[in-house]
């Protein structure tokens, strides 16, 4: 019994051990691009949930759309997204102008609406 907590004591301790050498991948996304990059991802997130088959039956598929504007793969963003999400304050910067942009965005549509 005693082995067995001191085995769950050093398992615990290892995972709990930080990392401060995470090492940025070689093809790191600039900031200015992941920002654009998951602001793209959380407007066709939300546009397919209201209206998924509307998109497909139009032949719309919005992940094939970043991949092939950004020049980026789901490898490459998930890699960046980690190293960016290693450093708290990069990522809040990032998700801090993502969300500037989704207002001014909200903003541009609503005076459009308002117009009609």
């Amino acid at each position: 019994m005693r082995y067995l907590i001191v085995f769950v004591v050093l398992i615990l301790s290892f995972c709990c051990a930080s990392n401060d050498n995470m090492s940025e991948p070689e093809n790191l996304i600039p900031k200015d691009k992941m920002v654009d990059i998951i602001y793209e991802v959380l407007v066709s997130n939300a546009a397919k949930e209201t209206g998924k088959s509307i998109l497909e039956k139009r032949g719309i598929f919005p992940e094939d759309s970043i991949v092939t504007t950004y020049k980026t793969n789901s490898l490459q963003f998930a890699l960046s997204n980690s190293a960016y999400n290693y450093s708290i304050e990069e990522y809040k910067s990032i998700m801090i102008r993502v969300e500037q942009k989704l207002i001014v965005n909200k903003k541009e549509l609503q005076s459009k609406i308002e117009i009609v």
